[in-house]
This record gives C-alpha cells, structure tokens and sequence, in this order.
C-alpha cells in the first residue's frame, strides 16, 4: 500500500514538469536535475520527451497498482475461506449442548455473514489505509507547493466531513444492525418452510409462509436500498465541497503568485491533485459507512469465533484422518454413577436425578417410561454428548466424556429421527466418509440385517441410487431401517437404539427386533422404546420416572414390582402369561 501511494504522488508531481515543459521549456532546461542533460535538450523536444516520460510513469503506475489489486483481492478471498472454515470448524466441533440451545439458522446465518465481515468490512479497511496513504502523500506535497490554500481548503473539506460522519453513523448502525437482523428471520423463514414443506401443503399453510417471508424480504430490501443511498451521500456532498475548495485556491493562488507561470503551474497541480484526492475521500467515506453499516455482523462472527475457539482442533488436524484409536471393546460394563443433569436455563429443573445403574458387556438393556422422562438425556449422556451436571458415566471404569472419538466409534448410534443426505444409498450408509473408504460389502451386510435387501433389489443402480433429500422417495420405515444399517455398518461394540423401530410396520419390527436379538451376547444392546412389546425380551430393563430411577429388573420382575410399569403394560396390551 505505500508502494502504491509513492506512485500516485508521483503520477501527480509528474503534472510540474510536464506543464513546465508546455509553458516555459526554457525555464525546465535551465533546471539543476537536468544539468547532465542539457547538451541534448532544445525547447522542441523537451515537451516530447516530458511527454512520453509522463505516459511512461503512468503505465509503470497502473501495472503496479493492477498487481497491488490482485495481491489485496487474493488476501481477502484467502481471508474469507479461513474466517468461514475457522467458524464451521468451531461450529462442528463445539459442544452438542452449544447447538441445543440455538436455532441452527443462526449459525448457518452468521457462517453467511463472514462475507459481508471479508467483502465490506476488510476489504474496506484495506482501501481505507490504501487511500489514506494516498491523501497524506498529496497532501504533504501540495503542502510544500501551495501550504496557505491546502490548508484552507482542506479545512472546508475536513469540517463537511466530520459533520457528514456525525450526521450519518447513528443511522448507518441502526440499519446496520435491522440487516443482520432480517438476513437472519429470512433465512428461518426460508428453512422452516422447505424443511417442512409435507406439512405446509397438507395444512395449506403457504400463504402464511409466503406472508413472513414477502415481509422480510421487502424490509431486508428497503433497507439495502437506504444504506446505498447513504453510501452515496458523501460523493456528492464532497464533490460540492471539492468544487468549492478549488475555486477558492484558484482565488488564492492567483492573488499571492508572483508570474502567471507560477500560477498556473501551481493551479494545475492543484486541480490534478483535487480530480486524484476526491476520489480517495469519497473511498474513505464510503468505506467508513460500509465498516460501521457491518459492523454489528462482525460482531456476532467475532462472538461465535471466540467461543468456539477452544474446541476446534488445528485445521490441518481436523482435516487428516482421526488418528484416536477405537477401544479395543468394551471388557466389562457402562456404569452411571449418581448421575444428574440439567439443561442450561433449566437448571432448577433437573432432566436426570440421582441415577445409578450398571449395564454388563453383552447384555441388552432397555429404558421406557413416558414422554419427557429423560430417556432421550440419559443415551445423549451414554453416547457422551452431554456430560453430567454431576455424577459419572463410565465404560470399563473411564468417563466416556474423556474418550471422545474412541468412545464414539465403538458405537452404533439409530436416533428417532434418521437424517438422510440428498445422495447415494451407499454413501447414506456409510455416512461422511469419502468414497475411497467405503467397503461395499459391508454396506451390503448392514442391508441386509436391517431387512433392505429387497429396497435395494427394486432399485435400477441399487446402493449407487439418489434416495432424494431426507429420503424423500423412501417410506418412513425404510428411512429408519437405512439408520440401523448406517448404525450396523461400522460394526460397533455397542448398539443405541433410540425408539428406533417406531415408525416400522409390525412385520418388519418384528423382523429387526429379531435381528437385533441375534446380536445380544456378540453385542451390547441399548433401547429406549414406547412399544414395550420390542423390549420384553431383554435382560434388564430401566423405568425412568420424572428423571429419576422408578424401577428395574427383567421385564417379568418390573411388571410385578411397580405398578406405573404395569400400567404403561396394560395400555400397550401386556400381560405375563397367566394374568387375567
């Protein structure tokens, strides 16, 4: 940047001898810098040869300015993909806790603002410092030709300025802030409607989406257009103000100069000056506005950054394969110990009290009890995505939240609700690993126990077929069925299933509650379930009251022991043999 402000001063010194060459090529031969050269100067080329040397500067000039502009570009774009990776690294790697208590939309929505952060708060900087650079070089050199009307004049152009930033920024913030805040509603209008688009056209909702998001989107636009009109404002403020600057140091210089070279020697260095340091004020203005307008985006960027800054490993480490090794196996059993937990902002209300229990290798174990009774908490704590307000989670006598990753891929995990990406079978199975690494007879294997041998058999380019997005071209059956493969595919110690087999038909969660039979002994089986009839079979099972440990025992001993159990048996038509 001093670089390229050295050469616009030079490009503008350049004015003076070249306009002495016009007016008095006498005078400029007769000057102490071309004493060497004097033998070969007349008056009849010297205004050549000024001539081609000024073309010849400004040609050296713009190709260096041209090559600063590619360098600047560059260490914006570098700038944004480092700022947008750094951020969805710490997003990705922050805690599950992090993500429960916020809207995914604002994450997605301040990812988005790193652009606005790069494009119109960096990138405006750099030209800011650039121009600044600029304006003091010709500054100091008009100084030095003209030090009376330069500061006249720039004292007219410096009180329009502060009192055009004074008048502007309170308004400028306040849209700024109306911005960031409507990017944001958009962008969960947006997704609330297209994530649940069945139910928007079953329920005929469209015209009330439609609505909210016709509202934001219009106020979003008013207030772009607001904010490029006060963008413009100071263009043409200072152009009037330049204009007036320049015909008062035309009446200066023409009433303090001694000869009439002089004097328009020194105007016309003054009136180049003024065409190269309007610009450059406009620029600093507008970058102003455009920094202080983003401001309240790189505000909640930086927020996010640094709360996210801990967890995320270095880049180069989060993009090599995870080197953690898997455990060699659970040897002897998952064990919670007086464990409690409480959500943030629910800290009165604990989701788990005072539970303690020990689940042994090999075994199958089932947790029910009714809605909101801290089931869904209690596999979020086994898997180690939460970590007990107090109290310990242990596998073989280790807290799970220590073993991070080789913990986690020791698990089989089939949530409630299976994600499903817009791609192949094959590569919904074996979720988020690159196609180099994807075993296709393990994902033949995984279909197979999860009974999707037939899916695969009616698709034309079988598990390289598009399922569409979130399955969309699938049954709700054999969208969770592709979760319990996914959970297969991997071959995992222990088997989570959250009320995995909910949305099966009886047939087919008759079929993968024998399959996942088949695995007790080899495996260690976890279920939550509301069909009670999934889980009769296992060794012991939990019931889970108001987050605290009701009962437990086989299926038989529970239905005895605590009438709630027998209760939830008798809704669910169960009965032990011989009970009336």
């Amino acid at each position: 940047m001093v670089g390229g402000a050295a050469w616009e001063l030079v490009g503008v010194g350049a004015v003076i001898p070249l306009l002495a060459a016009v007016v008095d090529p006498e005078r400029l031969i007769r000057a102490a810098a071309f004493t060497p050269l004097r033998d070969l100067l007349t008056p009849e080329n010297v205004l050549w040869i000024a001539c081609l040397s000024v073309f010849g500067l400004f040609v050296l000039k713009n190709a260096y300015l041209a090559l600063l502009t590619l360098a600047k570009s560059r260490f914006v774009a570098r700038a944004k993909v480092a700022l947008e990776t750094q951020l969805f690294q710490g997003y990705l790697h922050a805690p599950y806790e992090f993500h429960l208590a916020r809207n995914s939309a604002q994450s997605i929505s301040n990812i988005q603002h790193v652009t606005g952060a790069v494009y119109h708060v960096l990138l405006p900087m750099l030209v800011f410092a650039s121009e600044l650079l600029v304006f003091a070089g010709i500054s100091c050199l008009l100084l030095w030709v003209q030090p009376f009307a330069t500061i006249a004049a720039f004292a007219a152009c410096g009180i329009v300025s502060f009192v055009l930033m004074r008048t502007l920024k309170g308004r400028v913030s306040a849209l700024g802030e109306n911005q960031v805040r409507l990017n944001r509603a958009l962008l969960q209008s947006k997704q609330q409607a297209l994530h649940g688009i069945k139910d928007v056209k079953v329920l005929a909702r469209q015209a009330h989406f439609l609505d909210g998001f016709h509202r934001f989107a219009i106020e979003l636009a008013r207030t772009g257009a607001q904010l490029q009109v006060l963008n413009q404002v100071p263009r043409i403020v200072l152009e009037i103000a330049v204009v007036g600057g320049i015909m008062l140091v035309v009446v200066i210089v023409t009433s303090t100069a001694r000869d009439t070279t002089s004097a328009l020697t020194s105007i016309a260095l003054l009136a180049t000056a003024a065409l190269r340091l309007m610009p450059s004020l406009n620029r600093m203005l507008a970058s102003a506005i455009s920094i202080r307008a983003y401001a309240p985006a790189v505000r909640l960027v930086h927020e996010d950054l640094m709360q996210t800054a801990g967890y995320a490993p270095r880049l180069d480490a989060a993009l090599a394969p995870s080197k953690t090794p898997a455990l060699s196996g659970l040897n002897h059993s998952i064990e919670l110990e007086d464990v409690c937990f409480a959500y943030a902002g629910a800290r009165d209300r604990p989701a788990l009290r005072n539970v303690t229990l020990a689940i042994s290798k090999g075994t199958s174990a089932a947790f029910v009890g009714q809605s909101g009774a801290g089931k869904t908490t209690l596999v979020d704590l086994l898997l180690g995505l939460l970590r007990p307000t107090s109290g310990r989670v242990l596998a073989d006598g280790i807290a799970v939240g220590d073993l991070g990753e080789g913990w986690l891929r020791t698990i089989g995990y089939v949530p409630q609700t299976v994600y499903l990406a817009d791609d192949t079978l094959a590569r919904n199975v074996a979720f988020g690993l690159p196609d180099a690494l994807i075993d296709r007879a393990r994902i033949q294997a995984a279909l197979e126990m999860a009974h999707l041998s037939d899916l695969v058999a009616t698709l034309p380019q079988g598990i390289d077929a598009s399922i569409g997005e979130h399955g969309g071209r699938l049954s709700g059956g054999q969208r969770q069925r592709i979760g319990i493969a996914r959970a297969l595919y991997h071959d995992p110690e222990v088997i989570i299933l959250d009320e995995a087999t909910a949305a099966l038909d009886s047939e087919t969660e008759h079929q993968i509650s024998e399959a996942v039979r088949s695995l007790i002994g080899r495996k260690t089986v976890i279920i939550i379930a509301h069909r009670l009839s999934t889980i009769r079979h296992c060794d012991a099972i939990y019931f889970l009251d108001d987050g605290t440990l009701a009962g437990s025992g086989t299926f038989d001993e529970l239905y005895r022991s605590s009438a709630d159990f027998r209760r939830l048996c008798e809704f669910a038509m169960l009965k032990l043999p011989g009970d009336p």
